[in-house]
């Protein structure tokens, strides 16, 4: 995700060109997001948001500042001529983001941890990626996981209000039994937008399949995420 791209979590030296085209691209998808149509400015930027909310460490300690704006403007000036600014402009932008992440050779997936149903449903790991769609992690230290489904698979995906902090999810699969789990409101939210992304970015682009029911909305007091990122699962 872009949070993960500003925190350097993805556990894959980028280099700067690919960095700050990820930055621009990210820059370009927050301000289109709430301006659309709005003809982008670094300066604008600046001055509404700051760089740093956009920026990882690195490109800030190893760039002038006035080299680092002068490689970011011409990263977004690209990025604008490129795209128009409108709904499905930013859709294309974060597939692109995405897609750039999808062909890094060591970004491998993400793990979510699931809450416990019962003493029948344990807790357990889930790892989504471009290269395992949906599987259980079922011993990280071996690296031994087994897939439960493609992105191809699945037609829906759900969130529900369970209890103070939790979220049922659950997710629609082809011609099998939908898969039921609990998790954390924002490791369940970032699960269903990662599935939904994958599924635009190698599926069908044009297709949603995350809904959020109605009357289930995110508690006000939103749990820390225990997201892992995962650099190589071979």
């Amino acid at each position: 995700s872009r949070n993960d791209v500003i925190r350097e979590r993805l556990g894959s030296e980028l280099k700067p060109e690919l960095l700050l085209g990820l930055c621009a691209l990210h820059i370009y998808i927050s301000v289109s997001s709430s301006h659309p149509g709005q003809k982008i400015s670094l300066r604008g930027v600046e001055k509404e948001w700051g760089l740093d909310p956009f920026l990882p460490q690195s490109l800030l300690q190893n760039y002038k500042e006035k080299t680092l704006r002068k490689a970011l403007a011409q990263h977004l000036k690209i990025h604008q001529n490129q795209l128009s600014g409108n709904k499905a402009s930013i859709i294309q932008a974060k597939l692109r983001y995405l897609r750039i992440l999808n062909e890094l050779p060591t970004f491998a997936g993400v793990l979510f941890n699931t809450v416990a149903m019962d003493e029948k449903t344990p807790a357990t790991t889930l790892l989504v990626g471009p290269r395992h769609g949906i599987s259980h992690v079922i011993d990280l230290k071996t690296n031994l996981t087994t897939v439960l489904f493609e992105f191809s698979q699945v037609t829906k995906i759900q969130l529900f209000r369970e209890s103070q902090g939790v979220a049922r999810v659950e997710t629609s699969v082809t011609d099998t039994k939908s898969l039921v789990l609990l998790m954390d409101w924002p490791e369940a939210t970032s699960f269903a937008c990662l599935v939904a992304g994958y599924y635009r970015l190698l599926v069908d682009s044009k297709k949603g399949i995350f809904y959020r029911a109605t009357g289930h909305l995110p508690p006000p007091q939103i749990i820390k995420a225990g997201m892992t990122f995962i650099s190589s699962l071979e």
